[in-house]
């Protein structure tokens, strides 16, 4: 296992915001959005408050409260900070909360309640907490991609001491049941995430036999429910990586992203439920 450079392996010490700032490869959610269209793959990703609240709950779950306050600063609860945040006094009181931790990012005393709260209610399931007991969160693995020699990246949120042939991911959802959480599978493509990530880790000499997801409901009760990804899900997942992989391939050899995805027309069909 390899520690530091750019070079293909697994690397353990790589930061969040080198992994998404400076680190070249082509992740998952990049693959997403070159989906769309390929244009929107170039088009800047902005930080907003549903991917940094993301980043603080799986701070706060996967690397422990200590690690969470060297990067977050949660708002104080205080008077000041109670009172309506168009008031003069509010604002001022946050303006200079906000450049005393200049170098970290805010979480609300709300959103950090929940952050707790869905911590317990994960921590309260069984098999949950034992995949969460032990391992390394969120190493970074980079690979080159045989077939069009383009880098490829992922940051899989915990692997288990030992690495004994399992991923494990933290989701947040609207819907943690199995009906529910399916769908979130397929919209969000993390059947796609777990073929990318297992073909990546076997190009580094690591075979991934399951790829399990913890969903977590992001209000009361926060329901909480442990997924295995059945192979043929997976294989789904790895065939779209390919497919994707051939798009960015194409893109870059002919240098044009363009923004649509078909060059002739679609044809629209009458939905059934008309």
């Amino acid at each position: 296992m390899q520690t530091t450079g750019s070079a293909p392996g697994i690397y353990p010490n790589i930061t969040h915001e080198e992994y998404h700032g400076r680190l070249e490869g082509v992740s998952n959610s990049y693959l997403s959005r070159l989906d769309k269209c390929p244009a929107n793959a170039r088009v800047k990703q902005e930080d907003t408050p549903n991917l940094l609240f993301g980043r603080a709950f799986h701070s706060y779950v996967l690397d422990g409260e200590e690690v969470f306050n060297k990067d977050f600063a949660v708002v104080p609860n205080e008077p000041d900070f109670l009172l309506n945040k168009n008031t003069t006094k509010y604002k001022e009181a946050f303006q200079k909360f906000k450049q005393e931790n200049a170098r970290k990012s805010i979480v609300s005393l709300e959103q950090m309640a929940l952050i707790v709260n869905m911590f317990i209610a994960v921590n309260s399931h069984p098999f949950a907490a034992k995949l969460l007991s032990q391992g390394v969160s969120e190493m970074t693995i980079l690979w080159e991609d045989p077939e069009t020699k383009i880098m490829c990246k992922g940051r899989p949120d915990r692997i288990p001491a030992g690495n004994k042939g399992v991923i494990v991911d933290l989701k947040k959802t609207a819907d943690a049941s199995a009906l529910g959480f399916q769908r979130s599978v397929v919209t969000y493509a993390y059947d796609r995430q777990g073929g990318m990530w297992q073909e990546g880790m076997k190009h580094l000499g690591v075979e991934i036999d399951h790829f399990v997801l913890i969903a977590v409901e992001d209000f009361a009760p926060y329901r909480v429910e442990v997924y295995d990804l059945d192979d043929d899900f997976l294989k789904r997942g790895n065939d779209e990586f390919h497919r994707l992989m051939k798009l960015e391939s194409e893109c870059r050899k002919n240098g044009n992203y363009p923004n649509y995805t078909n060059a002739g027309a679609n044809v629209l069909m009458k939905p059934a439920y008309l």
